[in-house]
């Protein structure tokens, strides 16, 4: 799949990100949590590569559900607060499929919400 932004994808292992300023406080990542925010940004590739292949072989309406919904924003701690920031690149891929399910559901009030984790 996309290794765009990932610190291994740039040869760095599981400390790519150790070092890195935070973009909330500017202190730099520590090791420990450098390795568990590559670990949430593979879990996360990994369920979006899995959910992407089956829309684009059945579409949104036929393999979302509100469990597997809730599934995919406990990786993201449903958007405000998670361990990769609502404007992540793996997040607006995950952004844009639910909003899609979200308009089919008639959730407009949570469909809006989505969309404005991805522009603000």
């Amino acid at each position: 799949g996309k290794r765009k932004g990932k610190g291994k994808g740039k040869g760095k292992g599981m400390n790519g990100l150790s070092g890195t300023p935070c973009t909330f406080c500017g202190a730099p990542v520590e090791t420990n949590e450098s390795t568990r925010l590559i670990s949430a940004e593979d879990a996360l590739e990994s369920k979006l590569e899995h959910l992407e292949q089956q829309i684009q072989q059945k579409g949104v309406g036929k393999v979302m559900d509100k469990d597997r919904e809730r599934s995919l924003l406990k990786l993201v701690a449903n958007g405000d607060s998670g361990p990769l920031g609502p404007q992540h690149w793996l997040c607006d891929r995950l952004w844009k499929h639910i909003q899609q399910w979200y308009g089919l559901e008639h959730r407009h009030e949570e469909q809006r919400k989505l969309l404005e984790l991805r522009i603000n």
